[in-house]
């Protein structure tokens, strides 16, 4: 299998400041790219959790997270972070160059 010789061409980020992160809350974190997964009831394109804030002041994955997708051919990607409270706290779309 070839690798994708795929990079970032824009990147346009929409950035909602609503809430004060001083205590530790879930957020989680959403994609388009990924097929639904089952969380509770529902079926969502839900990535991870993480907690904010963080004593570093960032997120740092170990890990890779493994996700079906749900097309082979992807040329854009978008990632939202959402409090428990349902408030989008930051969209990020990413367009991929073919």
């Amino acid at each position: 299998m070839n690798s994708a010789k795929c990079h970032t061409s824009r990147i346009s980020v929409s950035l909602k400041d609503k809430s004060d992160f001083t205590t530790p809350e879930p957020v989680y974190v959403y994609t388009d790219i990924i097929k639904p997964n089952s969380v509770g009831d529902s079926y969502v394109k839900l990535l991870t959790t993480l907690h904010f804030p963080f004593s570093t002041g960032y997120h740092r994955f170990d890990f890779s997270l493994y996700r079906p997708v749900v097309q082979s051919c992807i040329e854009s990607i978008i990632i939202r972070l959402v409090t428990k409270n349902a408030d989008v706290q930051c969209e990020i779309a990413i367009y991929l160059a073919l």
